[in-house]
């Protein structure tokens, strides 16, 4: 009984400083991107129609990476807007702007983000209210 007490002497100290330990490190700050993509259509994006012509198309996913290119995010492009604007002869144009949003995003200097399908990097240094991105229409 003796050796028992002894051992449970020594181990409830070391359970509680590891203990300790483990809930003395705070989690790394996280950020939750929103942001557009638009595809731009040259123009074409006087009628609603004319977004589905170009590419990406909702649903299609946008990866972001940090400057070393580690991916640190992932999520999809949503539906084009309905909203309209009037465009300088006082006709109605749609944007094509497809909404995404990336949660639990570390903080970094710089991001990168890919959409699939499309190639290359945009880079961004500044996510802080709403990221616009513009892509060329590849079909």
């Amino acid at each position: 009984m003796k050796s028992r007490t002894r051992f449970l002497v020594f181990l409830l100290p070391a359970l509680a400083m590891g203990l300790a330990a483990c809930s003395g490190s705070s989690p790394a700050p996280t950020l939750t991107i929103r942001g557009t993509v638009t595809n731009d259509v040259s123009g074409a994006a006087r009628y609603y129609q004319a977004c589905s012509f170009g590419k990406p198309a909702p649903g299609t996913q946008i990866v972001v990476t940090d400057s070393a290119g580690k991916v640190v995010g992932t999520g999809t492009l949503g539906t084009w807007s309905h909203a309209t604007a009037k465009d300088p002869a006082g006709d109605a144009m749609f944007t094509c702007a497809m909404p995404f949003t990336i949660a639990s995003v570390p903080q970094e200097a710089r991001y990168g983000f890919q959409i699939s399908g499309i190639p290359g990097t945009i880079y961004e240094t500044s996510v802080s209210g709403t990221v616009h991105l513009t892509v060329g229409s590849s079909s």
